[in-house]
């Protein structure tokens, strides 16, 4: 899988930085699987956005969780929605615009199809301070499943993360790089031990004459 995913990862930790280890969010609960778009899922946290896509590049080899459709909103809000044990929480999604205001971009480098912000609240509606994504999980609220714009250091929230299934190209690397250990293990197992020196038999010495 790191092989699929090191141009990702060498992508998004030059543009948010290394993040220090006293910065990781707890693993609540995952792997979990989506059978819909064959997926794993993480829920960590509680924690800031930043931490939480950093630490699904590093640990997990993914990102925070892109939604692609009204069916993926739902799934992400009921199954972790749940696990967080607080209702009226914010649930980090991989939506950001903190490199361009206004231009939201998924942090897996997805294209930006579907979104769920909440109209009531003119969402997005934090302008240059507020610049990345979450999902509601608020039952007894009209925001329920809507998105909210916030600060990145707001650390009262949960972060999913999703890693996706190997791509084509990553399985070809992948199949390398196995086939390459392969050979060099192979390589190392035929490798025949020294011939001992062969040594001339002297000649033979002359019969006696009678």
């Amino acid at each position: 899988m790191i092989c699929s995913r090191a141009h990702f990862v060498i992508i998004v930790l030059t543009i948010i930085g290394t993040r220090s280890a006293l910065g990781a969010l707890a693993q609540v609960a995952g792997p979990i699987h989506n059978p819909a778009n064959g997926h794993d899922y993480y829920l960590l946290g509680p924690g800031g956005w930043s931490d939480g896509e950093a630490q699904a590049v590093s640990q997990f080899h993914g990102h925070l969780a892109t939604v692609r459709s009204a069916s993926e909103n739902d799934w992400i809000h009921d199954t972790f929605g749940p696990l967080t044990g607080r209702p009226g929480v914010g649930l980090w999604i991989g939506f950001s615009d903190a490199l361009n205001e206004g231009n939201w971009v998924w942090s897996s480098g997805e294209p930006a199809g579907y979104s769920n912000w909440n109209p009531l609240a003119s969402e997005p509606n934090g302008g240059g301070d507020e610049n990345y994504a979450w999902l509601y999980y608020w039952p007894a609220s009209t925001t329920d499943r809507k998105w909210n714009d916030s600060d990145a250091p707001n650390h009262d929230q949960f972060a999913v993360v999703e890693v996706p299934e190997p791509t084509a190209i990553g399985c070809f690397l992948m199949t390398l790089c196995a086939k390459r250990r392969f050979g060099r293990r192979s390589r190392r197992a035929n490798v025949s031990p020294a011939a001992p020196p062969r040594f001339q038999r002297s000649a033979a010495p002359p019969s006696p004459v009678a």
